[in-house]
């Protein structure tokens, strides 16, 4: 069957569309400040299609407070709260990471994330 001219010219306009949106996600991505690349993970991990893993939230808590605050500046929490105590233990073992290095890491879970779990 010969492609009639509506056909090629709407193939082109797809296949225009579909360069110039992804020229456009790859410019926003690369002119993305740090900051801006940090936030916006932070909200993807808002809007997950399920909840992580225990272990995949603490390493996320522990690289944004990491990148948010720097290295811990609370005392470890009591033996019997076992939550804070696990919370605190994920944060202080990023200790003398800066909070760029933290930034990044956490951008890169939380891709993964998006990748494995998908958005809401």
């Amino acid at each position: 069957m010969a492609n009639t001219g509506c056909q090629v010219t709407a193939r082109a306009a797809i296949c225009r569309f579909a360069r110039f949106s992804v020229s456009r996600f790859l410019i926003n991505l690369y002119t993305m400040s740090l900051d801006e690349r940090f936030n916006k993970a932070a909200e993807n991990v808002k809007n997950l299609k399920s909840k992580p893993s225990d272990e995949d939230l603490l390493e996320l808590y522990g690289l944004f407070k990491q990148a948010t605050v720097g290295d811990v500046n609370t005392s470890a929490p009591g033996l019997l709260d076992l939550k804070g105590k696990a919370k605190w233990n994920a944060w202080n073992g990023r200790k003398g990471l800066s909070q760029d290095q933290a930034k990044e890491q956490y951008i890169a879970k939380a891709d993964s994330l998006v990748s494995s779990l998908g958005l809401a």
